[in-house]
């Protein structure tokens, strides 16, 4: 089989895939695009398959006292629609492994320690013994703990994998400027110098949620997942999955919150299904309310 790696930054880290299994390693351990495992990811023998949860953007705080940002005034809302959010995604899709790509505490939390327990605990008590990883944001930190703090309690919870990886988006913009730092960090470049890396993913932008291919890489927004957080009035909360098999293809969709997206029937509409790897003519694979990207990349210099 040929190995390849998907850099998921959905978890902000590599995924590499060789034989059946999916090994789950950190940046910080690249030697010359080779990295040390810290945890293997076997494809589910059920499915042949890996399905990846990307829950982005919790900002969640203070549980039932929390408000929400952008919903309807007349709309029953706190931190517990996030995490329910995340509980129906739990029993409606069962993934394999779960991501928490950033902010996913606020600095309104009163208790840090609490606030995560809050949502991971949402994990162990829907879909018992599932791995999950997180990745620190912008304001993780600005509540009751250090980031290092926040790093060590994210590292003893039950079923937690190593933390690390990029937060913020590299590049792109759909509904809202792109927060991608004004610093050029070089990471972009060592992923196509390792010719490995296929799906890149990220949150830090709520209402962005767009896939766009850039030098062969995909570029993708999760969109934001938490009610606390700001959003758009009349769009959605949302949160992205990833199926990878093992002939290496790779697919992606998305699940709205079933408040403001619902399909009708109570459930969470299925939106945006394509393939992203190996690449596909998306006019084909594209849902009916999907959103163009308004982004373009800056035409590169001729050559002198």
């Amino acid at each position: 089989m040929k190995m390849w790696r998907l850099n998921a930054a959905v978890l902000g880290c590599i995924l590499s895939m060789a034989a059946g299994a999916l090994q789950y390693m950190q940046p910080a351990h690249r030697t010359s695009y080779a990295y040390d495992p810290v945890a293997t990811l076997k494809l589910n023998p059920e499915t042949g398959k890996l399905k990846i949860l990307q829950f982005a953007d919790m900002h969640y705080n203070n549980g039932a006292i929390t408000t929400c940002a952008n919903v309807p005034p007349q709309m029953p809302c706190s931190d517990l629609n996030t995490t329910e959010f995340l509980r129906q995604l739990l029993i409606a899709e069962k993934p394999d492994f779960v991501v928490f790509t950033g902010d996913n505490i606020d600095g309104g939390a009163i208790d840090a320690q609490k606030a995560i327990q809050a949502w991971s605990g949402v994990l162990e008590a829907t879909l018992p013994g599932v791995e999950w990883a997180a990745v620190e944001g912008n304001h993780d930190q600005q509540s009751t703990a250090t980031r290092s703090g926040m790093m060590d309690m994210l590292s003893k919870l039950p079923n937690s994998v190593a933390t690390a990886g990029p937060h913020v988006p590299i590049s792109g913009v759909q509904q809202e400027a792109c927060g991608s730092a004004s610093v050029d960090s070089g990471l972009f470049t060592a992923f196509l110098e390792g010719g490995d890396v296929k799906v890149v993913t990220v949150g830090h932008d709520h209402v962005n949620d767009y896939c766009g291919n850039w030098h062969g890489v995909e570029l993708c927004y999760g969109g934001g997942a938490g009610f606390h957080a700001y959003g758009k009035q009349g769009w959605a909360r949302r949160a992205r999955f990833f199926e990878l098999d093992a002939n290496g293809t790779i697919q992606t969709w998305k699940r709205l919150d079933p408040w403001l997206g619902g399909d009708g029937a109570g459930g969470m509409k299925i939106v945006d299904s394509e393939q992203l790897y190996p690449p596909m003519n998306r006019s084909r694979t594209r849902t009916s309310d999907y959103t163009e990207s308004l982004w373009r990349p800056t035409p590169e210099p001729a050559e002198e």
